[in-house]
């Protein structure tokens, strides 16, 4: 029997939209529902919900939206098929600066980078990014205004000018971009485009160019990390980036302002960027956080009322770290299989994509001791003195005079 993929439906044009968005008006279902939801750091954060028809309105325009690639290549926030772990990993070391021989050995894998996991301390900060630092856009979706929002559409000649009011009048509400409507990540991103392409431009122009140095520049939703190979640089960036933000009508939030070097580790939106080729590496704090949700969840009652709700949280948790860390993702679904929190046809399910994953992770490490001991015979075998004085001199060395 033949299996038919689904065709994706077609995109709505804007005659239809208009329609539709003029009958919501005329039935007065233009309307958002306000409350407020607590942060994890303290304070509130106002979340609009739109009525009924009209999210279903705003669910078409940003598909329509969605088929035209309106985002700048370096804003990796509500993209379809990205996610923070495809953030971090554009800030790790790639095979084709380092260890490219492990990217020919897994035949072209993707992601594949330096396990500075197995390599010595000269090794690690030679490859690795040498500083970097995460910053905070205070307020984006509050700080998006409607000349703001006309000025970013008006920059991609797609648009007529009155397909652009009907869009804003769409996806904004009281002159901002409201936390709750469908439309609102994907606008933020055509909002932010002109500054992701100023501020790169800049810092590349002022700041890597003059100093000969390499770095990367990537933006998820209001978090923007910039990781260079040069020590301070990425602390020199903070300027550029605070006055293109104010270019363009953002601010910066200095509090949540972090510089990160080796030592103090390298976390790219709650990954850690340092860590084995095999696999990215979630914080260990937020992993204990899981683990003492999964058991003050098994000490609780099936009876109790806040059981399902609880029960929910501390599966996307797990599902959260699973889609970014496979490894302790997977040993997480054993404990809550343990726990008895997974039961029926969940536990099988999760017990598999457990076995999978850890299966796949010990393939990886037996292919990579094969050719560790290859390496190591090979290298062993040279004792050339002049290749031993390069080697103290340029770690790099260690690698290219193999092959």
């Amino acid at each position: 029997m033949k299996s038919y993929k689904r065709k994706p439906k077609a995109p709505r044009t804007f005659d239809d939209i208009e329609v539709e968005w003029n009958e919501i008006k005329a039935k007065g279902e233009n309307t958002y529902t306000q409350y407020k939801k607590r942060k994890s750091r303290g304070g509130y954060r106002t979340i609009s919900v739109p009525s009924d028809s009209l999210k279903k309105l705003q669910k078409d325009l940003n598909y329509k939206l969605s088929f035209m690639k309106l985002e700048h290549p370096f804003a990796l926030g509500f993209r379809k098929n990205k996610n923070i772990a495809n953030n971090a990993l554009a800030h790790r070391v790639k095979p084709e600066n380092a260890f490219k021989w492990r990217g020919d050995y897994i035949q072209g894998r993707k992601h594949v980078f330096a396990d500075v996991t197995k390599c010595t301390s000269t090794e690690i900060r030679y490859y690795a990014p040498k500083s970097g630092v995460n910053l905070d856009v205070k307020d984006a979706f509050g700080s998006v205004t409607v000349k703001l929002m006309q000025e970013a559409l008006h920059e991609y000649d797609r648009f007529s000018p009155h397909q652009i009011d009907l869009m804003i009048e769409i996806g904004m509400h009281q002159g901002k971009l409201p936390q709750g409507a469908p439309t609102s990540p994907l606008l933020l991103n055509v909002a932010m485009f002109m500054f992701d392409t100023y501020v790169t431009h800049m810092i590349r122009k002022k700041l890597g160019e003059p100093s000969n140095a390499k770095f990367v520049y990537t933006r998820f939703a209001d978090d923007i990390t910039i990781t260079s190979d040069k020590y301070e640089f990425a602390k020199k960036t903070i300027g550029f980036v605070a006055k293109a933000l104010t270019r363009y009508g953002f601010e910066l939030n200095n509090k949540k302002t972090h510089v990160m070097s080796l030592k103090s580790g390298m976390f790219v939106t709650g990954i850690n960027i340092v860590n084995s080729y095999t696999h990215v590496s979630t914080s260990r704090r937020s992993r204990d956080k899981v683990k003492s949700a999964i058991y003050q969840l098994s000490e609780k009652s099936v009876e109790d009322p806040d059981y399902k709700e609880a029960h929910a949280r501390v599966m996307g948790r797990i599902g959260y770290i699973l889609s970014t860390d496979f490894v302790h993702g997977g040993k997480l679904i054993e404990q809550a299989i343990a726990a008895r929190i997974i039961s029926g046809r969940s536990k099988f399910r999760g017990m598999r994509a457990s076995s999978i994953m850890i299966q796949s992770l010990q393939q990886r490490e037996r292919r990579y001791e094969v050719f560790k001991q290859k390496y190591e015979h090979d290298y062993n075998n040279n004792n050339n003195e002049k290749d031993q004085q390069n080697i103290q001199t340029n770690p790099g060395q260690r690698l290219g005079s193999i092959f």
